[in-house]
């Protein structure tokens, strides 16, 4: 009977067994073999196998660990210096995750473009030349950029703004256009010419090489520095009227010439002596430019470009020297006048009444013209004239006084003329001997003025008359 012994021994260990598990076994009956359920093993079991992960049971305190490359590790986007205890990055900088520290976007000339920590920094945007800056960017914005505004440049990337061009100076022209990403280049004109206009691009011949005085016609050759003379000869007035050493510039008026030496800057006349019985000019001094009058001189000195004067000084028209810089010099019959380096003022001294012209912010003059008791100027910026003093003739008002562009100017006793901006001429002021309505047809790039005469050199010197002269009294 040994097998249900062994049967019984089974079922009672069974039974001790669920008992202490309380797991709700079903027990079995020995002899029957029929199964029961015990309602007590329904009970909750307290040490049922717990089936969650590690990962749910960390779920809070892994918030920001990349679990599945590196449990030590940051995720893209958090940073943490044991790579445990993560944060989250903020906008405008770069977390690479691991053990990696933030990269702040704005060093290293980038930003955060889409203000997402996990993703790296992008290239800061660059202004190219011909830029400017219009926002500066930082570490969650991109630089913002514009073009430089008409009339500016940048040379460089990223620039703050924009810098203005400059104005070629009275005695140069264009070497190089400017551009949006460069400054306009400027060089000098060879001696005896000058720029029309300025930042023109090419020199032209000034009225400063024809000039006139009571009867007699001097013109100087910018090329070979030889001057040639017509008309009266009386006084000895015309000059050597030879091959000479060479002149750079020279004046005349009444019955006097005078001119700059090539070779040294001195000066030399020639004529009547009236001019030299108060005063003579400075043996050893250079001078660049000089404007003759009926009876004085002055001229603007190489060195320091102040004026020096000589001659009739009854009104104080003839000073020994200025204490001022000047770039323009005109004598007129008993005062001077001259143009400041800066071109910002035009100053006259002798007998000036009515002559000197109103202060206007941010004008400036290039070239300057006297009459007998009238001036003429050219504007530097638009080449406009003006002309001011005396008015009895209107020489200072007249409404066919140019309003455009002029290249030269020339004043006469009581008249005045200008070349235009396309090498016609016109006249205004008085007209009892035909300065105005005898003006010629044609092209010209010199002119000058004395008395009620004007004549002027045609821009083509192939031209059969290539001088022409109208108005009053005759040079022969």
């Amino acid at each position: 009977m040994s097998p249900p012994k062994v049967t019984a021994y089974r079922a009672r260990n069974t039974l001790l067994l669920c008992a202490f598990m309380l797991s709700g076994c079903a027990l079995t009956d020995a002899f029957s073999g029929e199964q029961k359920d015990d309602k007590d093993a329904q009970t909750s079991d307290v040490f049922a196998e717990d089936t969650r992960t590690e990962t749910d049971t960390q779920e809070v305190a892994d918030v920001g660990r990349d679990v599945s490359t590196d449990a030590s590790g940051c995720a893209p986007g958090y940073a943490g210096a044991d790579g445990i205890n993560c944060t989250v990055c903020s906008s405008g900088t770069y977390c690479a995750g691991g053990q990696s520290e933030p990269v702040d976007c704005a060093v290293g000339a980038t930003y955060d473009h889409d203000l997402d920590p996990s993703t790296p920094c992008r290239t800061q945007v660059t202004c190219a030349p011909g830029e400017e800056v219009a926002q500066a960017g930082d570490a969650t914005t991109a630089r913002v950029c514009s073009a430089c505004p008409a009339g500016t440049y940048s040379a460089e990337e990223n620039a703050a703004e924009c810098t203005p061009w400059t104005d070629c100076a009275f005695d140069e022209i264009v070497k190089e256009l400017p551009t949006s990403e460069s400054q306009r280049q400027c060089e000098t004109c060879p001696a005896g010419s000058a720029p029309i206009r300025t930042n023109a691009t090419a020199c032209n011949t000034p009225s400063d090489l024809i000039t006139m005085g009571d009867g007699h016609l001097c013109i100087l050759d910018p090329i070979s520095n030889q001057f040639q003379c017509t008309g009266r000869d009386d006084f000895g007035q015309r000059g050597p009227n030879q091959p000479n050493d060479g002149y750079d510039f020279i004046s005349a008026a009444g019955t006097r010439t005078c001119g700059i030496r090539h070779d040294n800057a001195i000066v030399d006349c020639w004529g009547k002596t009236s001019i030299t019985d108060h005063n003579t000019p400075p043996t050893w001094t250079r001078f660049k430019s000089i404007s003759v009058g009926e009876s004085h001189a002055c001229g603007i000195r190489q060195q320091n470009s102040r004026i020096t004067c000589w001659g009739n000084d009854v009104f104080g028209q003839a000073p020994t020297t200025t204490m001022t810089a000047f770039k323009a010099v005109a004598v007129g019959n008993v005062y001077s006048c001259g143009i400041t380096r800066d071109g910002a003022n035009i100053r006259c001294w002798g007998s000036v009444t009515d002559l000197q012209p109103p202060t206007m912010e941010n004008l400036r003059f290039k070239a300057i013209s006297a009459g007998n008791d009238f001036i003429c100027a050219i504007e530097e910026l638009n080449s406009t004239v003006g002309c001011w003093g005396a008015d009895d003739f209107y020489q200072t008002s007249d409404p066919t006084i140019p309003s455009g562009r002029v290249i030269s100017v020339a004043a006469g006793k009581r008249h005045a003329c200008a070349i235009l901006e396309n090498q016609t001429i016109t006249c205004w002021g008085d007209n009892q001997h035909n300065q105005q309505d005898h003006v010629p047809d044609g092209l010209f790039k010199a002119i000058t003025a004395a008395g009620d005469r004007t004549c002027a050199i045609a821009a083509d010197d192939s031209q059969e008359h290539s001088v022409q002269c109208w108005g009053g009294q005759t040079v022969h």
